[in-house]
């Protein structure tokens, strides 16, 4: 099976990108007349792959994924996302790729459990173990500004996870 290129909306002559998820700079020169030689660019990034494509002497970012798929499926329909049709942010292939609803977006991360929720957000301050415990001093009948100052935490939060709003996947 052979690799396909298709131009970079908004780029072409500067860049391409494949079927097979790589970017690519083309041949040409630059503002100043310099030669930039064709080559495979190398996506940074910690979650989506991302590349730096440069116009007019300026750099954009683009996440790769997004320009596989207007390039191969065709613009964004509004309301809609890209999906890994596996659950990798890094596979993508076209194949891979399709435009979907933000709920069924989630529905797939919940079902290849890439989904970032509990202790997996960044950022969080409690561990599932602490939210069991909230949830069972308050069945007890201790009180949330009690609860509140046990844990540090500010009304709101632990109101939050006594009506089961967030935490939810802690039984």
């Amino acid at each position: 099976m052979s690799e396909e290129w298709r131009p970079v909306l908004c780029y072409e002559g500067m860049y391409a990108v494949s079927d097979l998820g790589r970017v690519r700079s083309l041949e040409r020169k630059n503002r100043r007349g310099y030669a930039i030689h064709e080559r495979i660019l190398s996506p940074g990034g910690s979650g989506h792959p991302i590349v730096f494509l440069y116009r007019n002497g300026e750099q954009e970012c683009h996440c790769v994924p997004h320009l596989v798929a207007r390039a191969f499926i065709g613009p964004r329909p509004s309301g809609l996302e890209v999906c890994h049709n596996d659950g990798n942010p890094h596979n993508n292939c076209l194949s891979n790729l399709r435009y979907d609803t933000p709920k069924n977006n989630i529905a797939d991360k919940r079902r290849h459990g890439t989904q970032q929720c509990g202790e997996r957000v960044v950022g969080s301050k409690l561990t599932e173990s602490q939210v069991r415990q909230i949830s069972l001093k308050h069945q007890g009948g201790e009180t949330q500004a009690s609860i509140c100052r046990q844990y540090g935490m500010a009304a709101p939060t632990i109101s939050a996870i006594v009506r089961r709003t967030t935490w939810r996947h802690v039984s």
